[in-house]
């Protein structure tokens, strides 16, 4: 039987407890990193619970709205002109609402699904943006919100400027931010939207002076499910996808996005998108997001 030192068998011991010591470390690390991920679950679980509950309202008020006018009108034949247009505007709007609440949703699906694609074509950008602006005009409207437009692009030949891209993401994007400006921006006050070409880069700036961002929130607005007015007494409506849609869109196209806020001095987005490369053999052409033309 070989015999061991008291000088080696104190270096052994040392090397063991040494080894023990790392061995626990590395466990309470783990151990930290678990219990990381397991609040970011809880949390994930939490924000999802919370879209599905405001989803759900999101979507039912407006249906419940158009269904029981509707009703109404198909039950009374003694309803005047007056009144009648008032209860379509009512439509309309309530409509309007759920369309554009499902198109968000649905883009949200695909990106989550990956499954987000391009469908180029040479865009007038400047059709897109003022039939947009006008299809957001009721709600401006009933906000007192006034909508300031400075489209400002080079003409072609006396043509329109037509913007190889992407028709309906710049309309998703183009509509969130303005439905954004509107929902947050102060009662009687303005937006303004400017719109011009840089370095080949198609550049939307949309800007409004309500409550603003905490310049600690600005990333974090950007999350999924993220709204940070939120409980049951929140005072705006949305389901917080809008702003993570735009992101990530604007990520697809290669664009890049800035925030300029504080809080209590408004919102300031400004877009930068660069030309899609044209498909060979592509002569089609879009007036917006829902029309396009060979």
């Amino acid at each position: 039987m070989q015999h061991i030192s008291d000088d080696v068998l104190l270096q052994e011991l040392k090397r063991r407890f040494e080894e023990n010591n790392r061995t626990i470390a590395e466990l309470n690390e783990v151990k930290e990193k678990l219990l990381i991920i397991n609040q970011k679950l809880s949390d994930s679980e939490a924000l999802k619970s919370n879209f599905l509950s405001n989803i759900r309202n999101e979507i039912n008020n407006p249906l419940t709205a158009i269904l029981g006018i509707a009703q109404y009108l198909m039950g009374n034949n003694k309803i005047d002109t007056k009144t009648v247009s008032e209860m379509t505007r009512m439509i309309y709007a309530e409509a309007f609402n759920l369309d554009f609440q499902l198109r968000t949703i649905f883009a949200a699906a695909e990106i989550e699904a990956g499954e987000v694609y391009l469908h180029i074509s040479k865009v007038d950008i400047t059709e897109l943006i003022l039939r947009t602006v006008q299809s957001f005009k009721h709600i401006a409207l009933k906000k007192q919100v006034e909508i300031k437009c400075d489209i400002n692009l080079p003409e072609q030949q006396g043509q329109p400027f037509l913007f190889t891209t992407d028709s309906e993401k710049i309309h998703l994007i183009f509509s969130n931010l303005l439905s954004n400006a509107i929902e947050y921006g102060q009662t009687s006050d303005k937006i303004d939207i400017k719109v011009r070409l840089q370095n080949n880069n198609l550049c939307i700036s949309v800007k409004d002076y309500g409550i603003g961002i905490d310049k600690a929130d600005h990333e974090k607005i950007f999350d999924r499910f993220v709204q940070l007015d939120h409980g049951l007494t929140k005072a705006h409506q949305g389901h917080g996808l809008g702003l993570s849609v735009v992101k990530n869109t604007i990520e697809f196209l290669e664009g890049t996005l800035t925030l300029e806020s504080e809080k209590n001095k408004g919102c300031h987005f400004l877009v930068s998108i660069p030309e899609a490369q044209a498909l060979d053999n592509d002569e089609s052409f879009s007036l917006d997001a829902n029309e396009e033309l060979f």
